[in-house]
């Protein structure tokens, strides 16, 4: 019954930003974190939205999107604006302890990452590239567009389409660009 409180509790805590952009080891590297010269990051962003279907919520009543472009381009900026670039955001022993327990165990694997995207949004103010694509494309995905996660040599990002049109969103490096 403790368990059940803890994990009821730790769903919904959210750790400092200050917690968040500590340095860490992941068992095989040491990352610290520097803030971008092109980070927007807006803490109002990161503190009412908590889920993809609030991030909707919240482009369709403050950006107003109307067509399909219009969307694409609100989720990207919702996306760029709501995270800090930084690597690999973790869950915490109040968030989700069995993770932490298989990343005390096993420190060399990445046991603890947060694979959905909404953990990443009820939970963290950091994403990886990787982790922003994933949100980008949740929330596209959510408000009725076309859009897939792409993996390069070491970064990835989100690909959407319209009709034929493709778009290469980058919400971590923050580019944006029509094309295929």
């Amino acid at each position: 019954m403790l368990l059940l409180a803890w994990v009821a509790v730790g769903h919904y805590h959210r750790p400092s930003i200050e917690a968040q952009t500590a340095t860490w080891h992941d068992g095989r590297e040491q990352y610290r974190f520097e803030r971008a010269d092109q980070d927007t990051f807006d803490p109002e962003l990161y503190g009412n939205t908590r889920s993809v279907d609030e991030a909707a919520h919240h482009i369709r009543a403050h950006y107003q999107p109307e067509s399909q472009e219009e969307k694409l381009r609100a989720a990207y900026e919702f996306t760029r604006q709501r995270f800090l670039h930084f690597m690999y955001p973790h869950h915490t022993w109040r968030t989700n302890p069995y993770l932490v327990l298989a990343e005390t165990i096993a420190p060399k694997r990445t046991w603890n990452q947060m694979a959905l995207a909404d953990d990443k949004l009820r939970h963290s103010a950091v994403a990886s590239c990787g982790h922003a694509a994933n949100v980008f494309v949740e929330i596209y995905r959510a408000m009725d567009g076309e859009a897939q996660k792409v993996s390069f040599s070491g970064h990835d990002i989100a690909e959407a389409r319209i009709g034929d049109q493709r778009y290469f969103v980058d919400a971590n490096l923050e580019r944006f660009v029509q094309g295929g």
